[in-house]
């Protein structure tokens, strides 16, 4: 891999770590999102049942911790203290009575392992028709989180805000 192409991914990857982190963040103070802008409602986020996190540099130490609250768990803030970051976690985001769980990685960000809301009875071909369009609703809520990381990652704020969560100021 060329000098340039490592570069670059790995300023994707820092990337999608910080929008996990920001999402583990503003998760833990509040799990409504407030999507109105972008013609989605409200919707209910939470890491669950595992991160895993990995040193900032280096081939170094990684570690997954599994709990049923990510947000409520000590042991996540003290290893982002130590200097790791978040590379991966499983996500449960509800709208309504629609429910999604997936794994969403850092690099590739990307959300895995996807489970979409039961659609109620129907014909086959409109079963399948449904479930395209919970895929592209998760879609669209989770670039709009995005959107919103970036928008809030550009205030002055930011980073001091994120400091003062993981007790870091």
């Amino acid at each position: 891999m060329r000098r340039k192409e490592r570069e670059a991914a790995q300023a994707a990857q820092f990337l999608g770590q910080e929008f996990i982190l920001w999402l583990y963040w503003r998760s833990s103070s509040d799990p409504y999102f407030y999507l109105e802008s972008f013609g989605l409602g409200n919707v209910d986020l939470h890491l669950e049942e595992q991160i895993t996190l990995e040193s900032l540099h280096g081939e170094g130490y990684r570690e997954t911790i599994q709990t049923r609250e990510i947000a409520e768990h000590d042991d996540v803030r003290t290893s982002i203290q130590t200097g790791r970051l978040p590379v991966a976690t499983r996500v449960r985001v509800a709208r309504g009575k629609a429910e999604w769980q997936f794994v969403l990685t850092a690099l590739p960000l990307a959300m895995k392992s996807i489970k979409l809301p039961v659609p109620d009875k129907a014909a086959d071909e409109e079963t399948v028709h449904l479930r395209l369009i919970q895929m592209e609703e998760i879609d669209n809520i989770m670039r709009a989180l995005f959107q919103t990381f970036l928008i809030e990652r550009t205030n002055d704020t930011f980073v001091g805000d994120i400091k003062r969560f993981l007790g870091l100021e």
